[in-house]
């Protein structure tokens, strides 16, 4: 670790962190407030169901875009037997959150423990995690048993995807190790998982789900009934497909850093540039789709795309390429200004 104080240590982490998140954000944010207080003076006379349910999140969930806290609101709603709001526009963010949340408290236990103790930290809330969440899916039935509302406040909780950051963790610290793993082993695992999950959207259909193939079963971290089925594959699905996700995204991740087939994809120079721009295709890809598609155009994709493949091809590559132009010029001229204001000397997380 980078030998100076705790102070001078984590003002250099959250300038640096700070500096790469905050800007682009709260410009999306004020970009929100904009046009909600627009739309609230023709929302009468020009009524979009897809805007409506945006305004509605936003004016009753400002405090938790500020703060980043947002991903929790479905838990208090829930909780309190109110109707939880949901909207497109913001639908992303909460992943968001429980990045800016990781950020509290993990770059402290990475100046205070040893590489040996936050290891076995990271392993201890890996393997616990998964029983946090049948804890918590039972705790929530005592409130309601839609199982719907209940996997996703699971889905979006930070403290019940915690497994997902402590495995970048390991793979950090275990680094020099895991890339010498053998590489067909995991392409073996990974075929595991994809057939599990491909398996699985057949018995997801067989409770009267409509998941299409095309999916590969990656869907299923985030589809649930709302009611019991009685097959605890499906009714506790939450618990253990989320951990199964985050090993596979594990295992590609260890192939990216070691001398693979995969890490030479990656490497290509046009993945590299859309990497660079990868914070802003996040940001901007669901407002873009909600305001383009929905509002400019009147127009819902779900609807024709069941009709014509052709037209889900155009329209995804209309869309794709929207998000790329403006998330390469938010990268150009909002956010690279930014980062040049970065300390050179990063701390160095784990």
């Amino acid at each position: 670790k980078i030998k100076h104080s705790l102070f001078v240590y984590l003002k250099r982490f959250y300038k640096n962190r700070g500096l790469r998140i905050f800007p682009i954000y709260y410009l999306f944010i004020a970009f929100s407030f904009i046009l909600f207080f627009l739309y609230s003076y023709v929302r009468n006379s020009y009524q979009n169901p897809e805007l409506d349910k945006a305004y509605d999140v936003f004016n009753g969930n400002v405090v938790g875009l500020l703060t980043y806290t947002f991903n929790f609101h479905n838990l208090t709603e829930y909780i309190h037997g109110v109707e939880a709001a949901g909207s497109k526009f913001f639908g992303h963010i909460w992943s968001l959150c429980i990045e800016e949340q990781y950020y509290i408290f993990f770059p402290l236990l990475d100046f205070f423990l040893t590489r040996r103790w936050l290891l076995i930290f990271a392993l201890l809330t890996v393997v616990l995690t998964p029983f946090v969440r049948i804890f918590v899916m039972d705790w929530l039935l005592n409130y309601g048993n839609n199982y719907s509302k209940i996997g996703q406040i699971i889905y979006k909780s930070t403290f019940t995807q915690l497994d997902a950051i402590a495995l970048g963790a390991v793979v950090a610290i275990w680094r020099e190790k895991l890339i010498k793993i053998n590489h067909r082993s995991i392409y073996i695992l990974l075929a595991v998982f994809m057939g599990y999950f491909l398996c699985t959207v057949y018995l997801i259909n067989y409770y009267g789900i409509n998941l299409s193939y095309k999916s590969l079963g990656m869907e299923l971290v985030d589809v649930q009934t709302s009611y019991s089925t009685g097959n605890p594959l499906i009714d506790y699905k939450y618990c253990y497909s989320i951990s199964l996700f985050n090993v596979m995204s594990a295992l590609i991740l260890i192939l990216c850093l070691s001398d693979s087939f995969v890490s030479k994809i990656f490497e290509n120079d046009y993945l590299v540039k859309i990497g660079k721009i990868s914070y802003g295709i996040y940001l901007y890809h669901n407002p873009i789709y909600v305001l383009f598609f929905v509002v400019v155009f009147q127009f819902n994709p779900k609807t024709a795309v069941e009709h014509s493949e052709f037209i889900e091809v155009f329209l995804f590559l209309i869309f794709i390429s929207v998000v790329y132009i403006i998330s390469n010029f938010s990268f150009r001229f909002l956010e690279t200004p930014f980062l040049k204001l970065k300390s050179k000397q990063e701390p160095k997380i784990i």
